[in-house]
């Protein structure tokens, strides 16, 4: 055999196995893609980790305090969901400082905040 054809193989050799990585991290890359979603869905509310907002200012005595309440669990931030259902179509749970704030979701004031996780409500006539 020639040095010619040896030189070919020895290139469409490196080439294949340059192919079969690129294939390879190709399809792992798709499926990272489809195993972490961006949003977490529950029976009730939507999930968006990592994100505070503006509560909104129809609360108090007045209609113009700021809607935030002290809560220690996330259970108690459904119940005052549900309390204020009229306007709670979505809150956020400050988990480091128990603190619940309800937000004009259609407004979307969001930021991020690593203690804070926003939910939404899924069935909004419920």
């Amino acid at each position: 055999m020639d040095t010619i054809t040896k030189q070919w193989i020895i290139l469409c050799s490196v080439l294949t196995i340059g192919l079969l990585i690129f294939m390879i991290l190709w399809i792992a890359c798709l499926n990272v893609q489809y195993i972490t979603p961006n949003i977490i869905y529950s029976a009730e509310y939507g999930l968006y980790p990592a994100t505070d907002g503006v509560a909104m200012n129809i609360c108090g005595t007045d209609g113009e305090q700021p809607c935030s309440f002290t809560v220690t669990t996330l259970a108690d931030c459904v119940s005052t969901c549900s309390l204020f259902s009229s306007i709670c179509k979505g809150f956020v749970y400050i988990r480091n400082s128990n603190l619940m704030k309800i937000i004009d979701v259609e407004l979307n004031q969001t930021v991020q905040n690593n203690f804070g996780d926003l939910y939404i409500k899924q069935n909004i006539n419920k």
